[in-house]
């Protein structure tokens, strides 16, 4: 497993070296591709990599968590959201790569 860690205050630049400092991530995520997995891209539970998609409303999607929550849970992404819908029918915890509850 690979960590990216970037952190830079507002006195380095404000608004350009956020920018800055997301493309210099970006370019090393980018870099570091080739060594990492694929088809489909994983991530680890805990660290939300919201370049392998996300919800982009308050309201989550389930066709959107299916293509994010393949890369964190790989088969099992039905069977979570089966529970989900069992636990939290009305999806009140929720982030931007929430398991939504499974639609009927």
């Amino acid at each position: 497993m690979v960590l990216y860690r970037v952190q830079w205050s507002e006195s380095d630049g404000g608004i350009n070296a956020t920018e800055r400092y997301v493309k210099m991530s970006r370019r090393l995520y980018d870099a570091m591709a080739p060594y990492t997995s694929s088809n489909p891209r994983e991530a680890f539970l805990n660290y939300r990599d919201l370049d392998i998609g996300s919800n982009e409303s308050d309201e989550t999607d389930f066709e959107d968590a299916q293509e994010y929550g393949a890369k964190y849970f790989r088969n099992n992404f039905i069977r979570l959201a089966n529970a989900k819908a069992t636990i939290d029918p009305e999806n009140f915890f929720k982030n931007e790569q929430s398991i939504p509850p499974l639609p009927h």
